[in-house]
């Protein structure tokens, strides 16, 4: 998908629907987790296949048993995440 651009109002909620072509060019299914970092004035959307099972974080995880942890979560929770 070549740099398509489309235009969209928010709701009175602010929230905005990511169009069909983008959901499907990002494998983003009804359900699916995605993250948004704003960058400056660009605000970025990406499909996250793990979460921190303790806050949702979507950044620095590592598989703990049968869950991911964050960054801070380990440190926070220490020998008890072993």
């Amino acid at each position: 998908m070549p740099n398509e651009i489309i235009i969209r109002k928010t709701d009175s909620l602010g929230r905005v629907t990511l169009p069909s072509t983008f959901r499907r060019a990002l494998g983003i299914g009804l359900g699916d987790t995605v993250s948004l970092t704003l960058e400056g004035d660009v605000i970025h959307v990406r499909r996250v296949t793990h979460v921190c099972a303790v806050c949702g974080a979507a950044d620095d995880l590592s598989p703990v048993r049968d869950s991911w942890l964050c960054a801070d979560c380990r440190r926070l929770l220490g020998d008890r995440a072993e």
